[in-house]
């Protein structure tokens, strides 16, 4: 019997959430995006600080 064909490798959704934190509505939202996250794998996340009115990321522009 021939070996069945290869699928190709599922690359993990790549999503940039730029939410600031100082305020109890945006770290609700930051609680359900982790709910969602441990409930619909494989997901990884990096929750970097980023005070209110600073420019995006560098890595934002790549």
């Amino acid at each position: 019997m021939p070996p069945l064909p290869r699928r190709p490798a599922r690359r993990r959704p790549q999503v940039a959430l730029l939410i600031e934190t100082s305020n109890a509505y945006a770290r609700g939202l930051l609680q359900g995006i982790v709910r969602y996250i441990r409930e619909h794998r494989p997901w990884s996340f990096h929750l970097m600080e980023q005070g209110r009115g600073e420019d995006p990321p560098p890595w934002l522009a790549a």
